[in-house]
């Protein structure tokens, strides 16, 4: 038994996304943990619990937009920086953005999740649109100063935050609600 625990309950266990997001929005990963991070990956049962559910174990075929917080608290920019490179080197399409907004008091994840909407949808639309490949053969890596400056979240960002809103509220989305 390993002997570093979460220290609040396993509210996704037993509740629904959305009330599990909304009971914890303001919280920091740091708060449900007894010791730091990288003490409690260094425990042999947690470490391979990790590894057993470790992204990229395939190279992807299909174009992918990555992005990512730089300062990001739940998912370590450095992992998916190997990642990247990982697929990239294999062959990979992607475009990757990595969002520097700093470190705030309820944490970057969210908040870039958020910002990066804009983007990340109008990459959707265009794959889904058929105008042709979302990128070519290749990566790219940009670095931002956050992406809340992304022009496409004018368009985009109203529809995403009301669709955020319903789901922590319990509201169904989508045509057949």
């Amino acid at each position: 038994m390993p002997s570093h625990t979460l220290t609040h309950g396993n509210l996704a266990g037993v509740e629904c996304t959305a009330t599990t997001v909304s009971a914890n929005r303001f919280k920091r990963v740091s708060e449900w943990l007894n010791a730091p991070i990288d003490v409690m990956l260094a425990d042999p049962v947690l470490g391979r619990e990790v590894d057993a559910r470790k992204r990229g174990a395939e190279t992807p075929s299909a174009p992918l937009y990555v992005v990512n917080g730089v300062n990001d608290e739940v998912s370590w920019i450095g992992g998916i920086d190997d990642l990247v490179a990982r697929y990239c080197a294999d062959g990979a399409s992607i475009t990757y953005v990595r969002d520097a907004t700093p470190d705030s008091i309820v944490g970057t994840h969210g908040v870039v999740a958020l910002t990066a909407a804009g983007g990340v949808m109008a990459w959707v639309a265009r794959a889904l649109d058929g105008e042709g490949p979302v990128q070519g053969p290749g990566c790219t890596t940009t670095t931002v100063a956050t992406t809340a400056n992304d022009p496409a979240n004018a368009t985009v960002l109203p529809e995403f935050a009301n669709a955020m809103v319903a789901t922590l509220v319990g509201q169904a989305l989508g045509a057949q609600r």
